[in-house]
C-alpha cells in the first residue's frame, strides 16, 4: 500500500501575522531543491506548516556537521534555490 509522509512544523500565531506574504509564496513555490508546503493550518493559537518529507540530510544536520559555510559555499547552495 502506498502512503506519503509529511513534517509537521508548529510555530506561534504571531508568525502567520508578521508573515502572510512569504507564507503564501511558499506554498506556490516548486522547486525540486525545496522542500514544498503542502498546507497550513491554525490550532490552539499555532500554525502548523504540513510539509513533505525529505529523507536527505537536513541543511541543519550538514552544518553541524561540516561546520559553518564559507561564502563560496554558501554561494553555491543558495544557486540551487
Amino acid at each position: 500500500e502506498d502512503f506519503m509522509v509529511f513534517y509537521l512544523l508548529v510555530l506561534p500565531i504571531l508568525f502567520l501575522k508578521k508573515n502572510k506574504k512569504e507564507i503564501k509564496f511558499l506554498k506556490q513555490l516548486n522547486h525540486p531543491n525545496i522542500i514544498k508546503c503542502i498546507d497550513t493550518i491554525i490550532l490552539n493559537n499555532e500554525v502548523n506548516f504540513i510539509l513533505e518529507y525529505a529523507e536527505s540530510e537536513s541543511l541543519l544536520d550538514i552544518i553541524e556537521q561540516f561546520g559553518i559555510f564559507n561564502k563560496e559555499l554558501t554561494f553555491i547552495y543558495i544557486e540551487q534555490l
